[in-house]
């Protein structure tokens, strides 16, 4: 009987490790990693994380998903993002406006391709953003990035996001049309995808 009892504990000991292991190779990106096809993803921001993913469409000069509708008219970005109302405008190498009641104050470098750098304030949250070939790196609020272009696409990128210091690994789909987009179009749209 003794015996039997140390076959269950070792038996049970193994189920017990087995699991773990199942829970951490999941928790080291099964929930973030790009398996779609670029061309299925057609023109969306896409950003996943582990435990959710959030994803934004572009059509035209409007940008949607779930709690997310912003239509560009002229110089003008208004509509609605996470419950609050958005009201942005463009000028030579600004955003400004409100998010909610939370003032908007970014100024915005851009250059070739998908090039954009942009600092200051997105919805009252200190924001300094760099985004070029190399990757995606700076802050919005208490939110950190550092993500790096995959090797098939030059549009995604992987890598980390460090919110109040709770690491989370990060996938990043920008849609084909970015590089056709003025700077403040695409400060404005990373901005309300990083800003959540």
């Amino acid at each position: 009987m003794r015996n039997g009892n140390r076959d269950k504990r070792v038996t049970s000991g193994m189920l017990v490790s087995v699991i773990a292991l199942a829970g951490a190779l999941g928790a080291c990106g099964g929930g973030a990693s790009n398996t779609m096809p670029r061309e299925e993803l057609g023109d969306y921001f896409t950003m996943r994380l582990e435990g959710g993913s959030m994803q934004l469409k572009l059509e035209g000069n409007r940008l949607y998903g779930p709690n997310v509708e912003i239509v560009h008219d002229g110089d003008a970005f208004r509509g609605r993002a996470y419950g609050a109302v958005v009201d942005l405008r463009a000028e030579e190498g600004k955003v400004t406006g409100v998010i909610g009641s939370a003032r908007t104050d970014l100024h915005v470098e851009g250059g070739e391709g998908v090039r954009v750098h942009f600092q200051g304030l997105v919805a009252g949250q200190l924001t300094d953003i760099d985004l070029s070939p190399a990757g995606l790196t700076g802050t919005v609020g208490k939110c950190g990035h550092d993500l790096k272009p995959t090797k098939d696409d030059p549009l995604s990128f992987n890598g980390r996001r460090a919110c109040s210091g709770a690491f989370r690994f990060m996938t990043l789909v920008l849609p084909k049309a970015l590089p056709a987009l003025s700077p403040p179009e695409r400060a404005v749209y990373l901005a309300l995808l990083l800003v959540r």
